[in-house]
């Protein structure tokens, strides 16, 4: 016995209804979801427009020597801490060089004193012993005004290997080089800007330091705590003029090289990485160094979680020893 017309009617009206609900509601949902999509890729790009470009139109090349007279460089012989040393010497800021080599010191300072002019500083210190504070460093600290902090030293696992066979002596340095001395240096120089209500803290950090990498834990654990430290620290010194920022790289060129590849002819190298580093002070609390590092975070943050997770681990576990 069928339903009366009416009665079919009604209720074909109801389902009707239900659906341009059920319709209306997932229009709002999409609507939602692409205004957010929308609203992030819009901040981003602002983001990278004023690190990447802005910077360049409008260089503010006073604000670096606001912060004080003198920087305070780790790591200062080699690599991005020399080269962070040689180009804040070369917008006239005196520098206090810190490292384990005291022959390299020498060279280093004499080559810095030459090219730019300006004073240098040297401290013989080991990173990696549990005291590393020695009294020339706190005398040196004591006697300029250090205007800058550069925690560019770090210790990195040269080959991915399992965490339990990694020898202790080197998990031990890791820990001491790249979260100890970081913080305990930070800790001291942060208590001389504080009185002055200026100051600057460049912490080097890495992708391996936002993501949880398999192989190479304990150095991406030690750059997960760099970036929770400057983070906290950028909160606290919001109000006090004493600026932190996390630099964030992927990879970087050393030098040129006539018969690199195509993949590393786009890497940026470590003089332009520095330049841009400097010029991108104030921008943001976690500046990359390069358009190229920004696109490929801003990837990175959009790829699912366990596609990321997989990702990672198949390629870590191919160069594990």
């Amino acid at each position: 016995m069928g339903l009366p017309p009416d009665t079919a009617s009604l209720i074909m009206l109801e389902i009707g209804k239900e659906l341009r609900f059920y319709e209306d509601s997932l229009a709002l949902i999409g609507i939602i979801y692409i205004g957010k999509l929308t609203t992030s890729f819009s901040l981003s790009l602002y983001r990278g427009f004023k690190e990447h470009i802005f910077t360049k139109l409008y260089p503010n090349k006073e604000v670096i020597t606001s912060f004080g007279n003198w920087a305070l460089v780790t790591g200062a012989t080699e690599g991005i801490g020399k080269a962070f040393a040689e180009e804040l010497a070369k917008r006239g800021l005196n520098i206090a060089l810190l490292d384990s080599d005291l022959n390299k010191l020498n060279e280093v300072s004499a080559e810095i004193e030459q090219e730019a002019g300006v004073d240098t500083r040297i401290v013989e210190v080991d990173f990696l012993d549990d005291f590393f504070i020695n009294d020339k460093l706190m005398d040196i600290i004591k006697s300029i005004d250090i205007g800058i902090l550069v925690n560019s030293f770090q210790v990195v696992i040269q080959n991915p290997t399992p965490f339990v066979k990694i020898p202790i002596e080197e998990v031990n340095e890791i820990l001491n080089a790249n979260i100890k001395s970081l913080t305990m240096l930070t800790y001291i120089v942060m208590n001389q800007m504080l009185p002055r209500n200026k100051g600057l803290i460049l912490n080097l950090s890495a992708f391996s330091g936002l993501y949880p990498v398999p192989f190479i834990s304990v150095y991406s654990a030690s750059k997960a705590y760099m970036e929770f430290f400057s983070q906290s620290l950028s909160m606290e010194c919001k109000n006090k003029n004493i600026v932190v920022q996390t630099v964030t790289p992927g990879f970087i060129k050393a030098q040129e090289n006539s018969n690199e590849s195509i993949f590393s002819c786009m890497l940026p190298n470590m003089t332009n990485f520095v330049r841009n580093t400097i010029d991108s002070v104030g921008i943001s609390q976690r500046i990359t160094g390069s358009w190229l590092f920004s696109m490929e975070l801003w990837l990175l943050k959009r790829m699912p979680e366990f596609l990321m997770q997989l990702l990672v681990f198949e390629i870590m576990n191919s160069a594990s020893v």
